[in-house]
């Protein structure tokens, strides 16, 4: 996170995991969602990933996102873990089977 923002994130909070898998290519790759509500730093005038910015959570909903991005983000601010489980659809190029489990 200091890396790509300058923030160094405190009490962080493990919210869930986001695996995908694509038995067409043989590949498997697993995403762990955290969430930080406290930070120390300033964030970073030009790095390399872009340019972060504050945004209001009411806001989130416009912005631009890749479509399973979208739809995982209300599960960080559920209380709770989740684990999502998707078989990537190589034909659609598309996720395909999804498995979620909330605790």
């Amino acid at each position: 996170m200091k890396e790509e923002t300058g923030l160094e994130v405190k009490n962080l909070q493990y919210k869930g995991s986001y695996e995908y898998v694509n038995p067409e290519r043989m590949e498997r790759f697993i995403i762990f969602h955290s969430l930080a509500t406290e930070f120390t730093g300033e964030l970073l005038k030009k790095p390399a990933e872009g340019i972060p910015t504050w945004i209001a959570l009411s806001d989130v909903p416009g912005l631009p996102m890749q479509a399973s991005i979208r739809w995982r983000f209300p599960y960080l601010l559920r209380k709770g873990i989740f684990e999502i489980h998707v078989t990537w659809d190589e034909f659609r190029g598309w996720e395909g089977d999804v498995s979620i489990i909330v605790t």
